[in-house]
C-alpha cells in the first residue's frame, strides 16, 4: 500500500485512480455520482428518509420484492 503525503486540496480537470482508495473523514460531492459496480454503504439518508429505520404501515420487516 502506498500513501500520498502531498496535499490534493485543489485539483482541476480529470482524476483517474486505479486500485483501492480509502478516505478517512467526510466526502462532499457537488454533482452526480456514477457507479458502474456495486455501491455498499453502512447507512443512507436520501431525501430526508433514513433507510435504516424507514417503515411503511403494516411493514413486517421482510423483503418486498421489486417495484410494481
Amino acid at each position: 500500500v502506498q500513501t500520498c503525503a502531498l496535499p490534493i486540496s485543489d485539483h482541476e480537470g480529470d482524476l483517474n485512480l486505479t486500485g483501492n482508495v480509502s478516505i478517512t473523514g467526510n466526502l462532499s460531492v457537488s454533482g452526480d455520482i456514477n457507479c458502474a459496480g456495486r455501491l455498499t454503504v453502512a447507512a443512507a439518508t436520501i431525501g430526508g428518509i433514513d433507510f435504516g429505520t424507514h417503515k411503511h404501515k403494516g411493514d413486517s420487516g421482510g423483503t418486498t420484492g421489486g417495484p410494481q
